[in-house]
């Protein structure tokens, strides 16, 4: 019998929803957590939570970031996208309830499958996807205004497959849409480098053209069987990116046939009024090309190959399920109160009425302190692409809307220890290059419902530029950085998505020869000076 001090515990937690489960990620904001959600008669169903810290969560504008993030995703409704089943909030710190994928991030099944993963295929799982940012681009108010959705994160750790062969969009945790509340301040980028626009580079307005130019390097790598900027470093790939040097998949490939080419390179296209117009445009191209290819991808198919990949870590992962579900289930009445702090009963939600046009988190002095010694490295040249369309020089530094912030004026470590890899798969961060407001650290959260494989971490530090870029990246000094969070390690076969770190911007276009510091070449095309970078 269980003693009268011990009954209110255990009702409070018998009213308890939902149950923790396993961890299945850790980022600077959130934890993303594996749970079972319980009813009458024995109904168990798996969820995702996403969970704010609680340190964040107390922050107006970061709990502002992230239910803009599940107002949207709780509207989204498709076959491609993750669901989203409710939005609530625990002891203060919003919650969303997401569905629970079986999968991989396609970042991943690209790495472990290697030429086992057939070009159809790969096309099949692009176009899949395509279906679902399509959905999200025509999103709607309920008045039927059009809201714009720009997802920003468009890349192949933003893609699931799952072991049944279906293909799910997720993680709309930077995705800008009309008549939200949230407002990013003047000159923040949001996304991953190596699969950002021009726009989003050079902070101008992005609608969902950006998207398209992301999809479009998938397409690319997709093509070629490699790395589209797999030489380059990240303020190289900027600089590049921004003067519309864009390389043809032929000449990583020059087996790609020329239809695909022109599939990339018009998705890709540095003039986004060249680009396709919509998701559906591009898809439709995508489709044609699989024709043509002669092959008919079945979610049977790739479910075949999602086994060859991943069979035991599906069955490691569903062993630990089980066996947690077989411990909630024989706990006696007397020991279920242990799972106080796991059960979560949900209340309605509810956010502050503040309003700021300013993202910024601070962090704790301990945070702030780890920041200051922990990272390495300068980004100097591709952080001054800015300066070259806007003529001046602002302090830069890399931040996230899912990390707490570090501040650019802490001291710079005296002798760096190289980077750790962030993996390309579920845990890779969304970089953000802010010209204006200080935010966090790169986050590593894994996206909604993916299972994060285990493995060892290693090191890949970004190297230098080339060039004249690498001549100024060469002369600056070192600068504070900022480190990535504790993340899940990566999948052993994976290649490491390079990190980057932030920079105090210098007074670079001083010269009479800077001022502008482009030139327009024979054909018209604007190219920057390299001397002025």
């Amino acid at each position: 019998m269980v003693p009268a001090a011990d009954r209110s515990k255990t009702s409070s937690t018998d009213n308890g929803k939902y149950r923790f489960l396993l961890p299945l990620g850790e980022g600077g904001t959130a934890n993303i957590l594996l749970a079972v959600a319980q009813g009458p008669s024995g109904f168990n169903k798996l969820v995702v939570l996403k969970t704010m810290k609680r340190h964040i969560a107390e922050d107006p504008e970061f709990r502002r970031m992230f239910l803009n993030e599940a107002r949207l995703a709780a509207r989204l409704n498709h076959a491609n996208v993750v669901q989203t089943y409710e939005i609530a909030e625990h002891n203060g710190s919003p919650i969303i309830v997401m569905e629970y994928l079986e999968g991989q991030p396609l970042s991943k099944v690209v790495a472990r499958a290697g030429k086992r993963l057939a070009l159809a295929t790969h096309l099949r799982i692009i176009a899949d996807a395509l279906r679902g940012l399509h959905c999200a681009h025509e999103l709607k108010d309920f008045d039927g205004t059009r809201l714009n959705v720009v997802h920003r994160d468009m890349s192949p750790h933003n893609v699931i497959v799952t072991y049944d062969g279906h293909v799910k969009l997720v993680d709309f945790g930077i995705a800008k849409l009309d008549r939200s509340d949230i407002r990013t301040s003047t000159g923040v980028i949001k996304g991953k480098i190596r699969y950002m626009s021009p726009e989003q580079l050079t902070g101008e307005p992005i609608d969902r053209r950006a998207d398209i130019y992301s999809v479009g390097v998938m397409l690319w790598e997709a093509a070629t069987g490699v790395r589209m900027w797999r030489d380059e470093n990240d303020p190289a790939i900027m600089y590049r990116v921004v003067n519309g040097d864009i390389p043809s998949p032929r000449e990583a490939n020059p087996g790609v046939s020329p239809e695909l080419e022109r599939i990339c390179m018009k998705a890709l296209a540095p003039d986004r009024g060249l680009r396709y117009a919509t998701a559906m445009d591009l898809e439709a191209d995508v489709e044609a090309e699989i024709r043509r290819l002669d092959r008919v991808v079945t979610s049977r198919e790739i479910a075949g190959l999602m086994t060859d990949l991943f069979e035991e870590q599906r069955i490691e992962t569903r062993g630990k399920v089980e066996e947690r579900l077989r411990t909630v289930a024989s706990l006696s009445a007397a020991e279920v109160q242990e799972l106080e702090s796991s059960s979560i009963a949900l209340q309605a939600l509810h956010s502050p009425n503040t309003r700021s046009t300013t993202v910024t988190v601070v962090a704790p002095r301990s945070r702030v302190a780890s920041a200051a010694l922990g990272a390495a490295g300068t980004v100097l040249v591709g952080l001054l692409v800015w300066l070259m369309v806007k003529w001046r020089a602002p302090t830069f530094m890399v931040a996230s809307p899912d990390a707490p912030a570090a501040t650019a004026s802490a001291p710079p470590p005296a002798a760096p220890e190289a980077p750790a890899p962030v993996p390309p798969a579920e845990t890779a961060p969304t970089e953000a290059v802010s010209t204006t407001a200080p935010a966090g650290a790169a986050p590593a959260t894994a996206p909604a419902g993916a299972v994060p494989a285990t493995a060892s971490t290693g090191a890949a530090p970004a190297a230098a530029p080339t060039g004249a870029a690498g001549a100024k990246a060469a002369a600056a000094p070192p600068e504070p950085t900022v480190p990535r969070s504790n993340h899940p390690p990566p999948s052993p076969d994976e290649e490491p998505e390079p990190a980057i770190s932030p920079s105090a911007a210098t007074s670079a276009l001083t010269s009479a020869n800077c001022k502008p510091p482009y030139y327009f070449d024979d054909r018209g095309i604007k190219k920057y000076k390299p001397e002025c970078l």
